[in-house]
């Protein structure tokens, strides 16, 4: 690569090319890894010459160092041969070694701009990064400085790991240990930023010492002292500004690397262990912890280096004012309790309103997760309620912390009026006081300048306790996180294959093994269970049996036991699909190497003929049978692309996952994956239909639940087991031969794939939106508008101004009396004077935060109201497949919460800086009226500044929380599939994405941080030269003979105090407005997710009122030339339907996979919406597009396939509403076979505790309990037992009389029974008919169907040779 003369961002274009690299995946040889060390080695023996030359310099040259010692090994920081790491055997050199050996080039590149020690200094290597950001051309998360080699989530996760194997305290690891950890990881970073603290520390205590000097010699007409003071002064605080902003900027870096460190070690760890632990828990350290243990890292030196600071301003103050200094230091030791007492109440009370966020956003994701079905029950009004009522329950408890907030921040701000008034009594009243040489403005601004700064060592020091506070808590999590127990089947374990020797066997021990926390059933074997190579073996049971708890005790997936894991890879498809979101061919390869071959044959074998490999595919936007062909497909691939010709080598793991199948497409996919391509493999099929794949398989094993015992009842062939009277022969032995001519096979994915091959791959999932340039306009008028008070606002802004012109009027006062030698208003006057301006600046402060805080409530109330309308209650389906759960999700969660917290603080401060910058303005131009002369010049260098960060800063801003969502995108895919992800062994290519994710997020944060420093030092360099030319006016008017006297030297003193505070205030002030665009943008996000959502029909109509109370009183539905897309750019997927249900008839639907069935029942609720291509739906006559939803919805009930759960009590979910009694509820779960369950027991959405087959019974429930007109079921009995489902038709029975039901199902031998049966195919009606007719008809699509239904993996279906 050419040398770059600067950075590689100058052009963003040529950033993007040099950034290439990051996106692709490379390896480092050992032998590069042995050369880097010794380079390492050799190189840390090194130490510059210049190291000590000046303090400044001692990060600069670190940095210089390192930049040429990376430049020559040419390699990336990685671990160290034969270190322990986070990753899986073999994984450190594919997943972090490799991370960074993938950027060596362009990091080399990146850093010949950062060569000089002068750019290092100043921070002149950003110019690339400001001048692309100042482009046309958006800054892209591709276009940010690449993160620095150090700082890369590969080679921090391996450090970590390694030092913490070497730990000796790793099974009592705590979270003070987990920080003296990470501390000593960090030690020689902490030293020198240690050491900058330090020195920065010393420098800020001279400037009052130099101002005390100016003002004397103002006072005394002395201009070469003077000037000798004003020089000394500038130099300080120069030497001060560099100095700061290299300790920030370091500082800075060390809580990035310790927080990429922890997310890449804990997605990591998440990997390994068991499903119910890899969930929530991982998120909410990702999100949350990792972000305290980051302020905590950042805020370690501010808990010395405040006492520190305290020590040296009291030690200034006591040398200016004597007695009267401990005085005031007396007033703040009283103050100090009271503080500390309200910083323990305000954390108390965060914890309070983090909690309620954490209650209102978990219960929103348990929503959004069951979104669909919850629209089709007509619910989404009673749970937008409980999401708006956990909202009220949450903006109380912040109430109460804006109280306590109000009241500590007005406490501050009373304090230095206090101490102030205090200070000037007693120094006025003692022996050196009025009437001597010493009280003089030299003296008394000199000490109010201390006490002004002995403030903000006090007034962070809380928020760095508390910092610590919250941040040992968070370690603690993690560690506990850390250590906790990992999957037996950890592929880190299972080092060896089964070719290398291991058992060939899958085994289980006898025992007794629980497979849940206490009070959880146990699985029980009398006899040890080995599976031999090679077998087919079926696991059978009812509902509850255990048979899912089996496969795991084979897989080795559950906890506390002692069972030893398989070895190598095993193919294993869980009961509920994995299918992370991407294309066909990215979710079906996960990881491995793409083989077209096997691809294709995958495809083929597992039927997946509705997608080409370049489309995206989603969970959401396929039907359970596609989702379930895509992962069988996915069994196929890993099983034939094993490698090394390994073929027969890999064990496959089916847990029924044909239940969602219908009986074509399973007996196709039965023989050929299961007896075809498969027949070489050890195959353990679970299933809940003793059917006639029994006869194929060489063992069956029998499971039955005893109260809390889960047996294994017996083992054996499939006639032994019929003998033995454990299995029906009934349902094993088919009553009849389906040939293999008899089933129709449907083009492959090969064939469409050449069909479709020259139309645009389908996108499911949009881009997410991202706004460009400034905010609006409107987007504040409509926050303020929000509120809907404007008196509040504009009370809010006249507390905003007082507040500031107090604290002027009070500097004015004391300049006043330092000028009035005679005394001659007296002493109570300017005690009384001074003492209630600072009340008055108090109290105004208290009512500016508190009226602010109350203003952002309304807003914040109002907006979420909007939201939770908008995207809970009217967003169309389309919106949800469009956009992903984690996407929506932080529009409730991350943006909410920036606007409820960050918002009103940042415009708080915003308005406030602003005020007070001009009124510092003001207040210069009063006391020195020539420094309007350079106040033009100044003011242009200012804005041309704040004009050139300004669009890069916001940009920056706005990328980071798209840079974090990829992060937390890749923990929840990761936590949904960490069981399929583990036995495929595919854990280093999901490691990859992380690590990839953590480092783009790490890079935009490192770049934003950068181009802040980059500007602080500039602000703070021109507020320099303000102090300058301000103390140069005073100085050169002051020793004029016009001029001379107490009352000009109170003047300038005032102008530099003033001048002085400019300095911080320039840098502060821009640094506001951007933090308040920043969450400006979070309210754009939600304010454009409200507007751009797509709504669905209106939930009322005015036609609504004149319908019977009653509706529907027959139950008659009509079809009449139905046709349906889900876009315009996808084909038909219902095609002119025309089907007529008389009322009270029960109607079986029934046809292949992606047929049209249940679009069928989602167009009868307008889920899915006919749009303008043509047909109408009729219910008792009533065309339903003249029903408004909310009483379409509540008049037909229709349950779908796959049913959700809220983690609340068993009522809750069966009756949300609680419109029945207990009783009634009670004998909708016994109809629907919970009986079981209790009402009062707690079931939660996730873990486990519900399982599949358990959820539609729910659905069942429900249907039973509202007892609607017109009923419909969407394969709600798929995943439950034969015996189960006959239970659940015998109670569907019993609906009241005249009930329509219409019924969805694959097991057509359970609609005998049923008054008409409609056959669909490829979304349309091609067959309807009595049951008993069309059976009787061999060439009828029934007949058909239901010989393939019988011969279901049975005898008279021939295995492939």
């Amino acid at each position: 690569m050419k040398p770059l003369t600067t950075s590689p961002c100058d052009d963003v274009h040529a950033c993007k090319r040099a950034c290439q690299p990051l996106l692709r995946t490379h390896t480092v040889s050992r032998q590069q890894d042995r050369a880097h060390s010794a380079s390492q080695s050799e190189q840390l023996t090194l130490a510059p010459s210049r190291f000590v030359a000046a303090t400044v310099a001692i990060a600069a040259l670190r940095s210089h160092r390192h930049v040429r010692r990376f430049a020559r090994s040419g390699v990336a920081l990685g671990a160290r041969e034969g270190s322990s790491s986070v990753f899986a055997a073999g994984e450190p050199a594919s997943a972090a070694a490799a991370a960074a050996a993938a950027v060596s080039k362009t990091h080399r590149a990146w850093y010949h701009g950062r060569k000089s020690l002068r750019s290092l200094i100043t921070f002149s290597w950003v110019k690339g990064l400001l001048r692309a950001g100042n482009s046309p051309v958006p800054v892209d998360i591709s276009d940010v400085l690449p993160v620095p080699p150090e700082m890369q989530a590969g080679v921090l996760a391996t450090e970590f790991a390694t030092s913490l194997a070497k730990s000796r305290t790793l099974s009592i690891l705590g979270g003070d240990k987990l920080l003296a950890l990470l501390g000593r990881l960090h030690i020689r970073q902490y030293v020198l930023t240690g050491i900058l603290r330090l020195c920065n520390s010393i420098v800020q205590f001279f400037p009052a010492v130099c101002l005390a000097a100016l003002l004397h010699a103002v006072e005394q007409a002395q201009f070469m002292a003077g000037l000798h003071a004003a020089g000394t002064l500038f130099a300080l605080m120069v030497i001060k500004a560099f100095v700061e902003n290299q300790y920030f900027y370091h500082t800075t870096n060390i809580a990035l690397r310790v927080q990429a460190m922890l997310q890449a070690s804990i997605y990591t760890k998440s990997l390994r262990l068991a499903e119910s632990n890899a969930a929530t828990p991982p998120v909410t350290l990702m999100q949350v912890d990792t972000a305290k243990v980051f302020e905590l890292a950042y805020a370690v030196h501010t808990l010395w280096n405040g006492i520190f600071q305290v020590l040296g301003y009291s030690f200034l103050l006591i040398h200016y004012v004597g007695g009267a200094g401990l005085a005031g230091l007396a007033v703040l030791a009283l103050c100090l309790p009271t503080n500390a007492a309200l910083q323990r109440k305000l954390s108390m009370l965060n914890r309070e309103s983090t909690r309620a966020s954490e209650a209102r956003v978990s219960r929103t994701g348990e929503i959004l997760e069951g979104i669909r079905a919850i629209r089709q029950m007509g619910w989404e009004d009673v749970f937008q309620h409980s999401v708006r009522k956990l909202r009220e329950a949450e903006i109380s408890a912040k109430q109460r912390r804006d109280g306590v907030l109000a009241i500590l921040i007005s406490c501050f701000s009373a304090l230095p009026p206090f101490m102030i008034s205090v200070v000037l009594l007693v120094y006025a009243g003692g022996p050196s006081g009025f009437g001597s040489v010493a009280f003089r403005p030299s003296i008394v601004f000199a000490a109010l300048s201390v006490l002004n700064q002995i403030r903000f060592p006090l007034l962070f020091y809380p928020s760095a306790l508390e910092a610590l506070a919250e941040g040992r808590a968070a370690a603690g999590r993690i560690a506990t996180f850390l250590q906790m127990e990992e999957a037996p089947a950890e592929e880190g374990k299972r080092c060896q294959t089964w070719r290398e020797g291991a058992s060939s066997e899958l085994t289980v021990p006898a025992g007794s093994f629980p497979v849940g926390g206490p009070g959880s059933p146990c699985v029980v074997l009398r006899d040890s269970l080995i599976i031999r190579r090679g077998e087919l073996v079926a696991v059978v049971g009812p509902v509850g049996a255990g048979k899912t708890s089996l496969v795991r005790l084979l897989l080795g997936e559950v906890l506390g036991i002692s069972t030893v894991p398989p070895a190598g890879r095993i193919a294993y498809c869980s009961q509920q699909p994995w299918i992370p979101s991407g294309t066909l061919r990215d979710v079906i390869t996960a990881g491995i190497e793409f083989d077209s071959n096997a691809f294709q044959f995958a495809c083929t074998a597992a039927m997946v003929d509705f997608a080409r490999p370049q489309d995206e595919i989603t969970g959401g936007t396929l039907s359970g049978g596609q989702q379930a062909r895509v992962a069988i497909a996915r069994v196929v691939y890993h099983a034939m692309a094993a490698g090394d010709g390994a073929i027969d080598e890999v064990p496959c793991i089916f847990d029924d996952v044909t239940a969602a199948l219908d009986p074509i497409v399973s007996a196709q996919i039965t023989e050929q994956c299961l007896l075809g391509v498969l027949r070489q493999h050890t195959r353990v099929v679970v299933t809940g239909d003793p059917g006639p794949l029994l006869q194929q398989c060489d063992r069956v094993i029998v499971m039955e639940a005893e109260e809390l015992q889960l047996h294994v009842r017996a083992v054996g062939t499939c006639d032994d087991l019929v003998k033995g009277g454990h299995l029906d022969a009934s349902a094993v032995y088919n009553q009849g031969n389906t040939h293999k001519s008899d089933i129709k096979i449907e083009e492959s994915v090969s064939a469409k794939e050449s069909s479709d091959s020259t139309s645009s791959p389908i996108q499911v999932v949009v881009a997410e939106e991202r706004a460009h340039g400034a905010i609006p306009g409107k987007i504040y008028r409509r926050y303020f508008a929000l509120a809907a008070s404007p008196i509040l606002l504009a009370v809010a802004a006249g507390c905003v101004f007082a507040t500031d012109l107090a604290g002027v009027a009070q500097q004015w006062f004391i300049g006043i009396w330092t000028a009035d030698l005679t005394l001659s208003r007296g002493l109570p006057f300017y005690l009384i004077g001074v003492t209630a301006l600072g009340l008055a600046a108090s109290g105004l402060t208290f009512c500016r935060t508190l009226i602010v805080a109350a203003f952002a409530r309304r807003t914040s109330r109002a907006l979420h109201r909007e939201l939770c309308q908008s995207v809970l209650v009217r967003a169309s389906s389309r919106y949800f497949d469009a956009n992903p759960f984690g996407r929506i999700l932080q529009r409730f969660a991350k943006d909410l919460e920036e606007i409820d917290g960050s918002l009103p603080g940042s415009l708080r401060s915003a308005l406030a800086c602003m005020c007070t910058l001009v009124g510092t303005m003001v207040t210069i131009l009063f006391a020195s009226p020539l420094f309007i002369i350079c106040l033009g010049p100044l003011a242009f260098c200012y804005w041309k500044s704040l004009q050139y960060y300004r669009p890069v800063a916001r940009q920056l801003k706005r990328l980071e929380p798209l840079a974090r969502s990829p992060v937390y995108a890749e923990q929840a895919v990761a936590a949904a599939g960490v069981v399929t992800i583990r036995q495929l062994r595919i854990s280093h290519e999901m490691i990859r994405r992380a690590l990839k994710a953590v480092d783009g997020s790490t890079a935009v944060s490192f770049a934003t941080k950068a181009v802040d420093r980059w500007f602080s030092l500039r602000m703070e360099l021109l507020g320099n030269i303000i102090v300058l030319i301000v103390a140069m006016l005073g100085l050169s008017a002051g020793c004029s003979v016009a001029h001379r006297g107490a009352w000009f030297a109170a003047r300038t003193a005032i102008a530099v105090t003033q001048a002085l505070s400019v300095v911080g205030l320039l840098s502060w002030t821009v640094r506001t407005v951007a933090q308040t665009e920043t969450s400006f943008s979070s309210f754009q996000r939600v304010t454009f997710t409200i507007d751009a959502t797509q709504a669905e029909a209106p939930r009322d109509l005015p036609g609504d009122v004149l319908l019977p109370s009653c509706w529907p009183r027959q139950g008659h539905v009509s079809f009449q030339g139905v046709s349906v897309r889900y876009r315009d750019d996808l084909p038909l997927v219902l095609d002119g339907v025309n089907l007529e249900v008389n009322p009270g008839q029960r109607v079986g639907i029934v046809g292949r996979t992606g047929s049209g069935k249940s679009t069928l029942l989602r167009v009868l609720l307008r889920i899915t919406e006919m749009g303008n291509l043509g047909g109408s739906v009729f219910i008792d006559g009533v065309d339903i597009r003249e029903v408004g939803l909310a009483r379409l919805r509540s008049a037909v009930t229709v349950i779908p396939q796959e049913n959700f759960v809220v983690t609340a009590t068993v009522r809750d979910n069966v009756d949300p509403r609680h419109e029945h009694s207990d009783e009634e509820v009670r004998v909708a779960l016994d109809a629907a076979s919970l009986e079981h369950w209790q009402l009062n027991q707690k079931v939660a959405s996730s873990g486990g505790s519900v399982s599949p087959g358990e959820r539609q019974l729910l659905g069942v429930a429900r249907a039973m309990l509202r007892r609607s007109r017109v009923v419909a079921l969407d394969e709600v009995t798929s995943r439950v037992d034969e015996t189960t489902d006959r239970k659940v038709q015998a109670a569907l029975r019993q609906l009241p009389a005249g009930t329509s039901l219409l019924v969805v199902s694959h097991r057509l031998q359970t609609l005998e029974d049923y008054d008409c049966v409609v056959v669909m195919e490829a979304g349309k009606v091609v067959e309807v008919g009595k049951p008993a007719l069309l059976k009787q008809q061999p060439s009828s699509h029934y007949a058909t169907m239901l010989a393939a239904e019988l011969a279901e993996l049975g005898a008279a279906m021939p295995a492939l040779v």
